[in-house]
Order: C-alpha cells, then sequence, then structure tokens
C-alpha cells in the first residue's frame, strides 16, 4: 500500500533480523536448510557409493554360497549313486523267479546288456553292471545267481559290457562255486551279499 509523503513500499527491500533482504534471506534460509537435510551433492554421491558397494557385497555374497551349496550337492550325488545303482539292480533281481525272467529282464531294462552264464551243472550268474569309464563316474556291479542270492562290489572296474563279459569269461568254472572262487583273484573285488527290505538275500557269504 502507498505510504504517506513517500514513495510506494516494497518488501522486497524489507530487511529482517540479520539485516538482509527478504531475497537475499530466502536464499540463506534455503541453503542452511538443505544442508541440514543432507542435500550436499558430495553427501549424496558418498552415500551412494556405500549402497552400491553393500549391493555388491551381497550379490558376490549369494553368488559364492550358491557355488558352495552346488559343489557340495554334487559331491553328495556321485558319492552316493553306487548305492543307488546296487539298490536298483538288486530290487529289479530279486523280482525275478528264474533265468527266463532275468533274460527278459535284460531285455527290458538293460538293452540286452546284462552278462548271463551258465555253468554245466544248471547253475548259473546275471550281473548288471557300471563303470567310470562310460560317464557314470563309478564302478559297481551287481551279481545275481541260480541260488537267489544277490551281491554287490564297488570296488572292481569293468572296462564296459565288453570288458565285463571278457574278464568273467575267461574264469574257468563248471559251478557257481567255482566261480567266486576265482572271482575273487580279480583284484581288487569285495563281494557283498545284499540286503533288500532290511534282509540279506539268499545265498552263501562269498
Amino acid at each position: 500500500m502507498p505510504v504517506s509523503g513517500g514513495s510506494a513500499y516494497n518488501p522486497i527491500h524489507e530487511m529482517d533480523e540479520y539485516g538482509e533482504g527478504a531475497i537475499a534471506a530466502i536464499y540463506r534460509r534455503t541453503s542452511m536448510e538443505g544442508f541440514v537435510m543432507g542435500s550436499d551433492p558430495q553427501c549424496d554421491l558418498g552415500d551412494q557409493d556405500r549402497r552400491t558397494s553393500r549391493t555388491v557385497l551381497l550379490a558376490l555374497g549369494v553368488a559364492i554360497t550358491c557355488v558352495v551349496a552346488a559343489i557340495i550337492a554334487g559331491q553328495l550325488f556321485f558319492r552316493m549313486a553306487p548305492e543307488r545303482f546296487v539298490d536298483r539292480w538288486a530290487g529289479l533281481f530279486r523280482g525275478c523267479n528264474g533265468l527266463a525272467s532275468v533274460e527278459s529282464l535284460s531285455n527290458r531294462e538293460a538293452k540286452g546288456a546284462l552278462y548271463i552264464r551258465e555253468f554245466a551243472d544248471g547253475e548259473w550268474v546275471a550281473v548288471s553292471s557300471e563303470c567310470s569309464c562310460t560317464g557314470a563316474g563309478f564302478d559297481a556291479s551287481v551279481f545275481y545267481d541260480s541260488t537267489g542270492a544277490i551281491y554287490s562290489d564297488t570296488t572292481h572296474h569293468f572296462c564296459g559290457y565288453e570288458g565285463l563279459c571278457g574278464e568273467l569269461n575267461g574264469i574257468d568254472a563248471s559251478g557257481l562255486d567255482d566261480f567266486y572262487m576265482a572271482l575273487k583273484a580279480l583284484k581288487p573285488i569285495s563281494l557283498t551279499r545284499h540286503i533288500v527290505n532290511g534282509e540279506l538275500s539268499r545265498g552263501p557269504a562269498r
């Protein structure tokens, strides 16, 4: 509003308690508030760097944890692979009730790759084997014979089906006793009578 005897009133030129004009006061207060609120650009950049560093470290920690877990899981898988193979074939052999059913099993589950040998006295033995050189990563064999016995070994390396047939056909035997006795010469080999459903399979310890 006009002031009597003078120029028109202009609030822009009014002085505050600091002796500043209105515009200067607004600028000063804005700068101070920005400083108090942490809006300094250098502070913002420092906080952002710290947040980025924490994110990178967290991601790195998660990645390392996943790698370690994968390695442990892989080791457990390969460590238990022979046992799974033996359990599977022991269960399949347990369901057989004669040589004819073993031959059917060979065609159905092993594409004819079971080793089957009949002896002069009418006894027979069937063997399923897996070896490390075929990519399985382990050695394991399961023996099933005409007495109903099931034996397993995870120490001897039969190099594929051809190696299995070659070594076992080289055993001079007229029956199971001769066969198992000569089998022990294929060192290392350690036959274990297999447990199926909590019970030892039939047959003598070898």
